[in-house]
């Protein structure tokens, strides 16, 4: 996936001037380089970009003298708008492995859901995996329609990924949990007691 940049020589403050021409101010870093790029990507290209690839996808920089393999490393969105405000790219080269989160997706049906006896407890949300940057996987996978009774768990080592991703977490670790619907009461009335008593406690020494 390609996406066109410009370079910029604006920086600080004066980046609004950028924003409002739908420009969003950009750094690209990265070992291999002498000095960071500053630079200018369209926002509504920027934004598709980042729907399409994700985190953990590398896209190729390309305009005005760069030409850089990066992944998105951080972005800074507005906190009452959302638009995006600056977004800095780490700079990869496509023969060394890097190291990326990669989110995890549940596919398929869980019988235990399907069949009304509980939920399906999601314990992870992402694993750090190892691979070339052009091999990254955008997503991994995790078919819970083996979950068939309460307690059931799939764990790291149940993730399926191809020959060259790596997994970097360890394999014993909890994804996903079954629990039934009777346990997750007996959860909810324990809390609702809890707070009871906090406030029954907090009466008795005003009182």
């Amino acid at each position: 996936m390609q996406l066109a940049v410009q370079k910029r020589t604006i920086t600080g403050k004066k980046v609004k001037s950028l924003r409002k021409k739908s420009l969003v101010p950009c750094i690209i870093y990265g070992p291999h380089l002498e000095s960071p790029h500053c630079i200018a990507i369209d926002k509504v290209q920027l934004v598709k970009a980042y729907n399409a690839a994700g985190m953990s996808t590398a896209l190729q920089l390309t305009g005005d003298g760069v030409d850089e393999l990066v992944l998105f490393h951080d972005i800074q969105v507005h906190p009452v708008s959302d638009h995006v405000m600056h977004v800095d790219f780490i700079a990869v080269e496509k023969d060394k492995k890097v190291t990326a989160d990669v989110p995890l997706v549940f596919t398929w049906v869980s019988p235990f859901e399907k069949n009304a006896l509980g939920s399906v407890q999601q314990i992870k949300y992402s694993l750090e995996v190892e691979a070339f940057p052009l091999d990254l996987p955008q997503e991994l996978l995790v078919d819970i329609s083996s979950i068939e009774q309460d307690g059931q768990v799939i764990f790291v080592k149940d993730v399926i990924t191809w020959e060259n991703v790596v997994i970097m977490d360890d394999l014993e670790q909890a994804i996903a949990t079954a629990t039934s619907f009777v346990e997750e009461k007996v959860e909810e009335e324990e809390e609702t007691l809890t707070e009871e008593e906090t406030v029954d406690q907090a009466e008795e020494s005003v009182e």
